[in-house]
């Protein structure tokens, strides 16, 4: 990619349940043993959300990033990398003025 271009939003929602699910593989955990981690008794929300059908409701931001045993500021600057690059280059990238 060209730095500086802008992505598209079908390759950011690619991009980002490749994260997700390859946080979940790497954790060694079930899409359904995700949704009990959860709270939710099926799969079908992670699911949606691993096909790009669906976001990380923010208010489960916590919850997700402890499930999948990562840090929830690394999660969440993870997501915000996909969700809304703009953002993230503001606030993480060095070379952005």
């Amino acid at each position: 990619m060209i730095r500086g271009a802008v992505r598209t939003t079908e390759e950011e929602r690619k991009n980002a349940r490749q994260f997700l699910r390859h946080r979940r593989l790497d954790a060694g955990i079930t899409q359904l043993d995700l949704a009990r981690a959860l709270g939710l008794g099926y799969s079908q929300m992670v699911s949606q959300i691993e096909a790009g059908k669906a976001r990380v409701p923010p208010a489960r931001y916590v919850e997700y990033a402890t499930a999948l045993k990562m840090d929830p500021k690394d999660f969440v600057r993870e997501l915000l990398r996909y969700y809304d690059h703009d953002a993230w280059r503001i606030l993480f990238d060095p070379s952005a003025g």
